[in-house]
């Protein structure tokens, strides 16, 4: 029995900012300054899942259990997400008892921008609002996945800050 089921509104969010139904990020210039000039990278949860998810996608080639990470939350979110079997889709269960699949990279979740005449690597706000926080939440409240269960997970964690409001408003075509 699923606990957290996507309501319409959210149903019309993952449609809305799946791959081939945003702009460029690069064309987000508003988003980009927001991510690198206004919010504080130190202790920001989304940004350690990513970076996390970044030394999982080294690791686990070669170590599928991850053994020799630390147990934690967003390791336990990312073996769940392996054992899917895709990469670049997710299905979401709705209140009206469908699904909607969204279109991301589930595991690559920093991309390159060009910002002040610079490339440098941020978090996909995409990524951040698909994987991060909703397939999360997916995770941890509709699938028997019993390491999930077990590790000490904050179920109604919520990571929508500047950043993500600001590329939502601006990456709509």
């Amino acid at each position: 029995m699923c606990e957290k089921l996507f309501t319409k509104d959210e149903e019309e969010k993952i449609i809305a900012y799946s791959d081939g139904n945003v702009k460029p990020l690069d064309e987000c210039e508003n988003t980009k300054e927001a991510y690198f000039k206004k919010e504080e990278a130190n202790g920001n949860l989304y940004r350690l899942l990513a970076e996390r998810f970044q030394l999982y996608n080294c690791v686990y080639p070669k170590d599928k259990t991850l053994s020799c990470a630390p147990n934690c939350d967003d390791k336990f979110f990312y073996l769940y997400l392996k054992n899917i079997g895709k990469t670049h889709e997710y299905d979401f269960p709705l209140e009206n008892g469908g699904t909607v699949t969204a279109k991301v990279d589930i595991f690559n979740p920093f991309v390159s921008v060009t910002f002040e005449n610079e490339t440098r690597e941020m978090v996909n706000p995409q990524w951040h609002l698909l994987i991060s926080l909703y397939a999360y939440h997916d995770a941890v409240h509709n699938h028997e996945n019993e390491k999930l269960k077990k590790a000490e997970i904050n179920k109604t964690r919520k990571i929508v800050n500047r950043v993500l409001k600001t590329w939502i408003s601006e990456a709509k075509f």
